[in-house]
């Protein structure tokens, strides 16, 4: 498919003209070299007949002959919005097979598949760090067989800058002091903070509490 067959008629070796020639429910004539084109938009047999009018002093017998017409084939291609995103960031990626946007395409990502929409795209969050690789596949259908194709995400760290608050801002020398640290306004477990020496970790609330033990601003 996508390739033009030629068909040449002869008798005894010689090029005949004017014959119709039908394939495929086309009919063609052949020209003075004996030749017609067809292309053909669906695989499989098919058969080819050629016939032509006896004239005053010659009769023509029909000839025929079967053809193989093979699926077309196409590459696939997959794109990514960004070739470099964060953690668990939305991920956009785009198949197509230089005709056009492919739909239902099996988008493979390390812990998930995704098939892709009409528009040929499909979104991921990836969960893991550094090169990720995104594979699209197509299942081939009756006259299309696809191939297959990759492409690589960078997958970085999130970058989180962490909020700290401390109540009161003023203290004596014994009092408890209570550090709460922050993310976007919500509350961060499991941070350590150090002041004056002293190493201290965030509860499930972000906060935890310090005595100071010596006069200075920590």
């Amino acid at each position: 498919i996508g390739n033009s067959v030629t068909v040449r008629v002869t008798a005894d070796g010689t090029p005949v003209s004017e014959v119709s020639v039908t394939a495929a429910s086309q009919t063609k004539k052949t020209d003075g070299s004996g030749h017609c084109t067809f292309d053909f938009s669906s695989a499989g047999k098919i058969h080819i007949e050629a016939t032509k009018d006896d004239t005053p002093t010659t009769e023509y017998d029909s000839g025929s002959t079967t053809i193989t017409v093979n699926k077309a084939t196409r590459a696939l291609t997959i794109e990514p919005a960004r070739d470099t995103v964060e953690i668990r960031e939305e991920s956009t990626v785009r198949v197509s097979d230089g005709t056009g946007s492919i739909t239902n395409a099996l988008v493979k990502g390390p812990s998930s598949r995704k098939r892709t929409d009409d528009r040929g795209t499909c979104s991921f969050q990836l969960h893991t760090t550094g090169e990720v690789e995104l594979t699209a596949t197509r299942s081939d259908t009756k006259d299309v067989a696809y191939g297959s194709a990759s492409t690589t995400v960078t997958v970085e760290p999130k970058q989180i800058d962490l909020e700290l608050t401390a109540v009161p801002d003023e203290v004596e020398i014994g009092e408890d002091i209570e550090v709460g640290v922050k993310a976007d306004g919500d509350p961060v477990p499991d941070v350590n903070v150090r002041t004056d020496g002293e190493v201290e970790q965030t509860n499930s609330e972000g906060a935890c509490t310090f005595t100071p033990s010596s006069i200075g601003t920590n």
